[in-house]
């Protein structure tokens, strides 16, 4: 039993940091996946030691950078929060990882440039005369009953703050709303277009089995920019209190929308793993993550490859190969052909 646990401890204590560290150093610090029809990368470089071990966990600390591709990388105009490896309470046993608002807004950059929120909400409900309160005039130059639709554009989510008293997430955005009225000879014609900038929010991610949607509760319209208008003269003053006393009746056809963006996490990101079990937690300037992984094991067919490289080594190096002290060479290849498998 000494042996097994001295075994053990070598491992947790040597191996795996080298194992680890060994792998930073291969893939240089980035892991590129896609994304629609993107690719976006997580620098997970570390500025300082990478790998913590612990008689109760293992932690890996990475720079935790999201980029597009196309993008190139460009850090959040923020602080990088302070955060441990482990809080002293975590979202579930099991696999757990923490976001900080450093890279959650990096994330939502990545996000907007490789799956950009903008289409348009083409309703035959939405009327000039419903809209001629958060924009006055719009009903009596186009017609009460005329219908609109609208174009939206979120050009950017930065400056995210999570706290864990609250259970709340906050950011800001911008987004563009172009709205264009079909008019009563038949033609489309654009009436106002208007920017809200750096507009103050609160939210919340909605998580259905594996899903996740953002939910926005709350919205602070401070900053118009009034692009243009056709019937007249619009005052961002104005239509700042408008819209936030409409935000309640927008709410739902907002999330609604949002919905339609929702991110799904795989249940089975590789052969031999699966996960389930999302869930959240809160923490002051950082979020956790937590995942059950379940280990699926290889197949018959698996094994056989397995067992034939073993052989290989074996026969070219005329002894037994030890599993336990692995050659870092050899671990990491296997890692590269496992990974081309799934």
């Amino acid at each position: 039993m000494d042996e097994i646990r001295d075994n053990i401890t070598k491992v947790l204590n040597s191996t795996l940091p080298d194992i680890a560290n060994k792998l930073l150093e291969k893939n240089d610090g980035f892991i590129s996946f896609p994304w629609k029809t993107h690719f976006v990368t997580f620098d997970w470089e570390s500025p300082q030691q990478a790998v913590n071990v612990t008689d109760t966990y293992l932690g890996l600390g990475t720079k935790g950078l999201f980029f597009e591709n196309g993008a190139g990388e460009v850090a959040p105009n923020v602080p990088i929060p302070a955060m441990p490896y482990r809080p002293t309470t975590a979202p579930i046993p099991g696999l757990n990882l923490f976001a900080s608002t450093y890279s959650i807004d990096s994330f939502f950059t990545a996000l907007l440039d490789a799956q950009p929120i903008a289409g348009w909400y083409n309703s035959t409900s939405v009327t000039a005369g419903e809209l001629d309160i958060a924009l006055p005039g719009i009903s009596k130059h186009y017609g009460s009953n005329q219908t609109v639709f609208i174009n939206y554009d979120l050009k950017n989510i930065t400056d995210t703050t999570i706290k864990q008293k609250s259970s709340t997430m906050g950011a800001y955005f911008t987004l563009d709303l172009n709205f264009w009225v079909n008019t009563t000879n038949s033609t489309v014609e654009e009436a106002a277009s208007i920017t809200l900038q750096h507009t103050d929010f609160s939210f919340d991610l909605d998580i259905q089995n594996m899903t996740a949607s953002m939910l926005m509760d709350t919205v602070n319209v401070d900053k118009i920019l009034i692009n243009s208008c056709s019937f007249g003269k619009l005052s961002p003053f104005t239509m700042k209190l408008k819209l936030n006393n409409g935000w309640r009746i927008a709410k739902p056809t907002v999330n609604r929308l949002l919905k339609g963006h929702s991110i799904t996490v795989p249940s089975k990101p590789t052969k031999y793993f699966e996960i389930s079990n999302l869930q959240l937690s809160y923490y002051d300037n950082y979020l956790g993550v937590g995942l059950t992984p379940t280990f699926i094991g290889p197949t018959a067919a698996d094994k056989m490859w397995f067992s034939h490289i073993i052989e290989q080594k074996r026969s070219a190096h005329n002894q037994a190969i030890s599993l336990t002290y692995p050659d870092l060479d050899d671990v990491s290849q296997g890692l590269e052909i496992f990974m081309q498998m799934t």
